[in-house]
């Protein structure tokens, strides 16, 4: 007769040291196979031409931002570069150390990198957490990296080589930084998600009112402009700044951009009034909402702990800023320090998140989008969760320690 486990002997297994290994080496060979698998698809990895080519035209002393980006990729590399390059000029950081090698080794060690980076970033979710065994941990772990790994955001991350994964890192460490007092990570943290401004936003608001939190964004800021040095050099000062805000202002104007085909509250006014946000607009109010949770937090914390202000911080910020599906990988990070009941409500959009597409269809939503379908789930289920946020919060009637997203 064969043994039946209890709950507490499962917990028992995987907490321990043959346990836990068994666990990591299965998750980490699965999420490899299945990137592997990708990687012999013959889709094009287009966005990662776009990282590729920029390293490339720095170190050939060009511009990436310059109005001929589009035909210098096509001359040099035999690639039709769709949008240009919007990226910070920090970006450099990333893109020319990867120019060192040809493309296909290249998109190879991006592809190894972005699995890292959800490796490690899905941990330090799982370590901010509290409450659970250690065995259960190492198992939302492993839930956590294989929904990453092999999800719609994480498969379209990985076919188009977005950096998606860093972003979702830098996200991580800046509330591991701010949680354990790790200044250090929330330099990194804001280094990296700088290299995308419409998502630093609201972290850079939220550090610039926090006075604790005001030097790691001044060195964060120093290093950014440091990394951006080389850029200038190569390209010019005045063409790659101008080049680059001009490039921002211009990015919304593409079909791929458009409020249908990205996720949160533009894609949501578009779906049911016919109106048009400017993705700029919500960007900056989600700056000043970062600025109004960190300076609450701050005045604060025995109203609002710091643990629930971030929280709210990129719940909001998933609902406000437009993103594309393969941004949604920092779907995660909203699990630190929270109860079971706010837990299995983002496993629950996780699970609707992982083949959205499909679960549109099923469920016979008016999804408009021609190049992103599932935006429009999406932004429901970010909508859903940030009112089941705030109905908890009235319900309960404080916010001292985030206890409110426990049991229902």
């Amino acid at each position: 007769m064969s043994k039946v486990f209890s709950l507490d002997d499962i917990e028992a297994r995987l907490a321990s040291r043959t346990g836990g290994f068994i666990l990591a080496a299965l998750t980490l060979i699965l999420c490899l196979a299945y990137v592997m698998r990708l990687a012999m698809s013959h889709d094009v990895a287009g966005d990662f031409w776009h990282f590729w080519a920029a390293g490339k035209l720095w170190a050939m002393g060009g511009n990436p931002y310059g109005a001929d980006f589009n035909v210098r990729v096509r001359t040099e590399f035999g690639f039709e570069a769709i949008n240009g390059w919007f990226y910070s000029p920090h970006t450099w950081l990333l893109s020319r150390p990867l120019a060192v090698f040809g493309f296909d080794t290249a998109l190879l060690v991006w592809r190894v990198l972005s699995v890292v980076a959800l490796a490690v970033g899905t941990g330090l979710v799982v370590s901010l957490r509290s409450g659970e065994g250690r065995g259960w941990n190492r198992l939302l772990w492993a839930v956590l990296l294989v929904w990453a790994a092999t999800s719609q955001p994480g498969s379209i991350n990985f076919t188009i080589g977005q950096f998606s994964a860093f972003l979702f890192l830098a996200v991580v460490l800046f509330f591991y930084g701010v949680l354990r007092h790790r200044n250090w990570a929330v330099v990194v943290a804001l280094v990296l998600l700088s290299m995308k401004l419409s998502l630093a936003l609201p972290f850079i608001g939220y550090a610039a009112a926090n006075p604790r939190l005001r030097l790691p964004m001044l060195l964060a800021g120093g290093i950014a402009l440091v990394a951006s040095v080389p850029a200038f050099l190569a390209g010019g000062t005045f063409e790659t700044v101008t080049g680059y805000f001009n490039g921002i202002a211009q990015y919304t104007k593409f079909d791929v951009n458009g409020p249908l085909e990205v996720t949160g509250l533009r894609n949501l006014l578009m779906h049911w009034f016919g109106i048009s946000v400017s993705g700029i607009v919500l960007s900056i109010g989600a700056g000043l909402l970062g600025m109004i949770l960190g300076w609450f937090s701050w005045r604060s914390p025995e109203r609002m702990s710091p643990a629930l202000s971030l929280v709210l911080l990129l719940a909001w910020t998933m609902l406000l800023i437009p993103q594309h599906r393969y941004d949604l990988l920092i779907l995660p990070a909203l699990l630190i320090q929270a109860g079971q009941g706010w837990l299995w409500a983002n496993l629950a959009v996780m699970a609707l998140m992982f083949r959205a597409h499909i679960a549109t269809n099923i469920m016979r939503l008016p999804d408009m989008a021609v190049h992103a379908p599932g935006s429009y789930l999406f932004s429901l289920a970010m909508l859903g969760l940030c009112v089941f946020l705030h109905l908890r919060l009235l319900k309960a009637g404080s916010v001292k320690d985030g206890s409110f997203l426990g049991a229902a």
